[in-house]
């Protein structure tokens, strides 16, 4: 799935889909064959303790139907009577040639079995029980267990999920405050209660925008006084301009205006031009910081603004 296409929730609740099945593999296929080693080791000590009291003349009441006996003499071999429930075999020996361990367990007949052998004096006991009793320990865990997994996975599901709605509704609110960031009318109030990443964010496009306002209003007052300055000089020259047509003034005198006037807005423009030089080496990355004498620049400045004072 292409999560470009998707909003925050769409992809929070595929990834909360995503985990919930590797739970449910987890709990299923990886869990259980976690739990083998200790449950046959639980059935290695299960096999085990009986055969220190079972003696070889068998008490049918005590014996367990899960678990069978077998006691090997030299010519003779004693089972109990519930072996054949245990291990459905055709010939006795045909398992016992897989008993070659103290205790272990051997496949017959596509079937696991386990075995534990205790030798006294010159028999031998074996006990021998399927796997019916590992089947049942874990699905016992399992069932102790997954209902708790279960129910923490989904609190917590839930919780992540009542989390992410939050925090996508304060993200689609700071969209709607970016994309209205010149309208006047839009409340662009900020009422995230939590001090987070997020409402850094939003007090950083607040500031943003408030930035913007004065800088559009600096914009607005420049180009008020341009305006002015340039009207100015232009009035002056059309005026002197009509009155050399309507005869009032002369030549010479007309002349001699436009060219100041000419100079004025000159002067304008090279200031202009001046102050857009140093905005873009404000901006530049190739700045050379040195020392300067304040002291010179300021009388040079004040010289030059007397100066422009005393021009007629």
């Amino acid at each position: 799935m292409n999560f470009s296409k998707n909003n925050l929730s769409k992809q929070l609740l595929l990834v909360v889909g995503v985990a919930f099945i590797l739970l449910f593999i987890s709990l299923g296929a990886i869990l259980p064959r976690l739990l083998i080693p200790v449950a046959e080791e639980n059935i290695y000590n299960y096999l085990k303790e009986p055969l220190r009291f079972y003696n070889e003349n068998l008490d049918n009441n005590l014996l367990k139907s899960e678990i069978a006996y077998l006691y090997l003499n030299e010519d003779t071999i004693t089972y109990s009577p519930n072996l054949s429930e245990v291990i459905k075999y055709d010939n006795i020996n045909d398992f016992l040639d897989k008993i070659n361990k103290s205790y272990g367990k051997f496949i017959y007949n596509h079937k696991t079995y386990y075995y534990y052998t205790l030798k006294t004096n010159k028999t031998t006991k074996i006990a021998i029980s399927n796997d019916n009793y590992i089947n049942e320990t874990k699905a016992n865990l399992l069932s102790a267990i997954f209902p708790l997994v279960l129910a923490t996975f989904l609190l917590t599901g839930l919780m992540i999920v009542c989390w992410s709605t939050i925090v996508v509704r304060k993200i689609e609110k700071l969209k709607n405050k970016i994309d209205n960031i010149d309208n006047p009318d839009y409340n662009h109030k900020i009422d995230f209660q939590t001090d987070d990443e997020i409402r850094s964010l939003a007090l950083a496009i607040e500031d943003m925008r408030l930035s913007l306002i004065n800088q559009e209003q600096y914009r607005n007052q420049m180009y008020q006084n341009i305006s002015h300055d340039f009207k100015t000089p232009l009035t002056v020259i059309k005026s002197y301009v009509e009155a050399y047509e309507d005869g009032v003034e002369d030549k010479d005198t007309v002349i001699e205006t436009i060219k100041t006037q000419t100079n004025k807005l000159e002067e304008k423009v090279h200031s202009l031009l001046y102050l857009n030089k140093l905005d873009y080496l404000k901006n530049s990355e190739k700045i050379t910081m040195e020392l300067v004498d304040m002291k010179k620049i300021f009388l040079l400045l004040l010289e030059l603004f007397f100066s422009y004072l005393l021009i007629p």
